[in-house]
């Protein structure tokens, strides 16, 4: 990217309000985005108007998958005979996000450096979430008949919390390394230990090493004088190395610190059941990944519809094999309802079959 291009005030402005917008949730054939329904809303009428758009390479091949998404959602809702209010809701997202998808890559595609107040904008977005917008919990409250009586500010840092400082991260990684590469990731690493001792293994081990990654990064750019001189070769091998090294060291130090009681008694006590489990300590934490890999496995090709209901027991076999036992007050409330997925890739795999899969794999990927 050319570091002589100026963001205008206009763009500027825009990208910073859909940031903002990322975590306000608004009504709307269940909860959306603010920036979802807005874009979505007036991405139809702009793309009338600027068909080019949908004939660049990026914007082809992800409304390419989209269609693939939206075609084996209809068909997974209609085989499995969905209630129209899941369904509506579920042909919707997919909908939104295909538009919005579009319009995100016109938008910023002349000017990358808009990234950067969007996700100032969206880490702000994301703090004001968890106390005004409090979208995730009431939809929660709804699917339980109204009988959940629990807000964002009841929840743990490792369920709640640590994904708006996880945006925080991003957006400060985006602003400030390539003034203060060095301080930088000194911040983001110290991020992650602190998310390692409040429970989010995986986001805390993810930013450590992008951290002493990106130090590594500052140090050679400051050695090789340019980044020409980087051989891709080297920078690779690096972070293939890096990637299996860094798992297995952060995994052992994590497991020596919490055997000993270091990161508390409450980690102390859950690494503890966790290591009693069948599936190890790793997956023996991932009871909703766990349950989304049963349901795939039930049903590899045609999903369970859109926010299918956990009819076959995908979350009670799932306790069973990692050992996993929640508090019985919200299990009573809950009852988990939904089956379970963890992730988006699971989530769009087990909801719409293989369609909702391919799509989220090649946005990982590609």
């Amino acid at each position: 990217m050319n570091s002589r291009i100026r963001s205008s005030p206009a763009a500027t402005v825009v990208a910073l309000v859909l940031g903002l917008g990322t975590f306000t949730y608004v009504r709307f054939i269940g909860y959306i985005s603010f920036s979802e329904l807005l874009v979505g809303s007036i991405g139809v009428i702009w793309l009338l108007f600027n068909t080019r758009e949908w004939l660049r390479r990026p914007a082809t091949g992800f409304a390419v998958l989209i269609a693939l998404w939206l075609v084996s959602a209809i068909a997974t809702d209609i085989l499995r005979g969905s209630p129209a209010a899941l369904y509506l809701r579920g042909w919707a997202r997919v909908g939104f996000l295909g538009v919005s998808g579009v319009l995100f890559f016109a938008f910023f595609r002349k000017d990358p450096w808009l990234v950067r107040p969007y996700l100032i904008g969206a880490a702000i977005s994301g703090v004001v979430s968890l106390f005004v917008f409090k979208g995730g919990a009431t939809e929660m409250k709804e699917a339980a008949g109204g009988l959940l009586d629990v807000t964002w500010r009841d929840m743990s840092w490792r369920d709640y919390y640590n994904y708006a400082c996880n945006i925080f991260v991003v957006a400060l990684a985006a602003t400030t390394f390539r003034r203060f590469p060095r301080a930088t990731s000194l911040v983001i690493t110290g991020f992650g230990l602190a998310n390692l001792v409040l429970g989010s293994r995986a986001a805390g081990g993810i930013q450590v090493m992008s951290g002493l990654t990106s130090l590594y990064l500052a140090q050679l750019l400051a050695t090789a004088g340019s980044r020409s001189r980087i051989l891709p070769g080297r920078w690779i091998a690096f972070l293939v190395g890096l990637a299996v090294i860094g798992s297995v060291s952060l995994m052992s130090a994590y497991e020596h610190a919490a055997s000993h009681g270091w990161l508390g008694e409450e980690q102390k006590n859950r690494f503890e059941l966790q290591s009693q489990s069948t599936l190890g300590v790793v997956f023996g934490g991932r009871v909703a990944f766990v349950a989304g890999v049963l349901a795939l496995k039930d049903s590899p090709v045609v999903g369970y519809g859109s926010w299918a209901e956990d009819t076959g027991g995908y979350m009670a076999r799932a306790m069973s094999l990692t050992g996993f036992v929640p508090d019985l007050s919200f299990m009573r409330q809950y009852q988990y309802r939904r089956i379970p997925t963890h992730s988006h890739i699971l989530e769009g795999w087990v909801e719409h079959g293989l369609g909702g899969g391919i799509f989220w794999i090649a946005v990982v990927l590609f």
